[in-house]
């Protein structure tokens, strides 16, 4: 008589424990910080990256807060900077401003500059669920090298300006130590025979 052996009929819930363990691993390993909001706007689950990205402790997620709750914590912390001015854009920082109680504004993806200089992009993807994904990632290498940049496009824009005054400086040099030479008098003139 044949038995089947273990692995020809997984039992159901083993299976669903791997898948599970299989999940949590690949969050925990992504390089980017990940959050998910329920309908309800709580924080459902996120990961060690998100909590290291937006310097949040681990036991305050892990409480389930609101999202509102969340940003009322960083703001309170001056996450955000004066008048929300470390948020990137108009839309996020209207959002942001209003301690994410208002849901429908959430952009879709926006950057903000941490308290230690880092930027950090988010991105807001919706689910059929109402559950949100959000997205964390550290962009800062990007963002400065955008800055430098746009920083050498400037300087190259002004160089014409630059070299133009100086060019005429070395233009108008010659004819103002012309005029600045002592003059030799002429030699008067001697009057043709008459």
């Amino acid at each position: 008589m044949n038995t089947p052996s273990p692995s020809a009929n997984p039992d159901p819930m083993s299976l669903l424990a791997q898948e599970r363990q299989l999940l949590d691993a690949t969050i925990q390993a992504m390089g980017q910080g990940l959050m998910v909001i329920g309908p309800d706007q709580r924080v459902r689950l996120f990961n060690d990256q998100a909590c290291q990205m937006l310097a949040l402790p681990r036991e305050f997620l892990a409480t389930r807060p609101l999202l509102s709750e969340v940003v009322a914590f960083q703001n309170q912390r001056g996450d955000f900077g004066t008048g929300f001015s470390q948020v990137q854009s108009d839309a996020a920082r209207a959002y942001v401003s209003s301690l994410a109680t208002q849901v429908e504004q959430m952009p879709v993806r926006y950057t903000r500059v941490t308290a230690d200089g880092r930027y950090i992009e988010i991105q807001t993807h919706p689910m059929p669920s109402g559950d949100v994904v959000r997205t964390y990632s550290d962009v800062t290498p990007y963002e400065e090298a955008k800055k430098k940049a746009e920083d050498a496009a400037a300087d190259e824009a002004e160089a014409p300006k630059k070299k133009a005054p100086a060019k005429k400086k070395a233009e108008a040099a010659p004819a103002a130590e012309a005029e600045a030479a002592p003059k030799k008098k002429a030699a008067p003139k001697k009057k043709a025979a008459e």
